[in-house]
């Protein structure tokens, strides 16, 4: 079953500290943004973290634009404060995650991207988006297509953005194919 396409100029894909501070940095813009959480919560992949394992960097270091500060912030923040602290800053800055939603497909399109994601009820939707960000982190398991593996598929030029989140903080490492010689050519 396929529910009707929306249009939304960036697609955020994850809920972890990453997808968060993209999409209120996003709404900080007026720039519409559509958070897709693959789990049944908001940072779902961080909730299933052992809940009193500290995190590595301090927490200093671990905060997200804008967000509050306690007063009584530990040096080092036990992954369960992590998630609520998230939580504190989701609603914070009024940042809508669609839980539940499992993307199937992220392909290119002539405006853009073409986001395919499917609820728990087994119903697909699709998001015309003109910029899509993986911020899965390094908890989740994402999966590339089958194109990926495939490097004839690959165009010259082309840019695969990788984005992960490390502790709080977002990185984003890109990628260009520089350089493709299909199999069998002379260089």
């Amino acid at each position: 079953m396929s529910a009707a396409s929306e249009d939304i100029p960036v697609v955020v894909i994850g809920s972890g500290p990453a997808g968060l501070a993209a999409a209120q940095c996003l709404q900080k813009r007026n720039i519409p943004v559509a958070i897709l959480e693959a789990g049944p919560k908001p940072a779902s992949a961080l909730r299933r973290v052992d809940p009193g394992m500290r995190l590595l960097s301090p927490t200093t270091l671990s905060v997200l634009p804008d967000m509050m500060r306690r007063v009584d912030e530990p040096k080092y923040l036990p992954f369960n404060d992590l998630v609520k602290e998230l939580e504190l800053y989701r609603k914070q800055h009024h940042i809508e995650v669609v839980v539940g939603a499992r993307v199937v497909s992220v392909e290119q399109s002539t405006e853009g991207f073409k986001v395919t994601y499917q609820t728990r009820d087994d119903i697909k939707h699709f998001i015309a988006a003109t910029h899509v960000i993986n911020a899965t982190g390094i908890i989740s398991h994402p999966e590339l297509p089958e194109s990926f593996h495939d490097q004839a598929r690959l165009r010259l030029g082309s840019i695969l953005e990788i984005s992960f989140a490390v502790m709080g903080m977002m990185m984003t490492v890109p990628c260009r194919v520089t350089q493709f010689d299909p199999p069998g050519s002379i260089t």
